[in-house]
């Protein structure tokens, strides 16, 4: 859980930092690179766990139904 929130903190920030008026471009490159390098990090998971689901899915077809 506590990575969770670590997480959300780090999204709700590098946002915020995205709205920041008084950034500078550089500052602004640099926050939008780390948003994105979470938000692959984070699909990365979301792929994964479908993956799994889709694996075990197709486990219990092909033994259950084809077998």
């Amino acid at each position: 859980m506590k990575t969770y929130e670590k997480y959300k903190e780090l999204a709700i920030a590098y946002w915020e930092a995205l709205n920041d008026k008084n950034l500078t471009e550089s500052e602004k490159k640099k926050d939008a690179q780390a948003f994105s390098k979470f938000f692959d990090n984070f699909m990365i998971c979301v792929y994964f766990i479908f993956g799994i689901f889709s694996l075990i899915s197709l486990y219990f077809f092909t033994t259950r139904v084809i077998f």
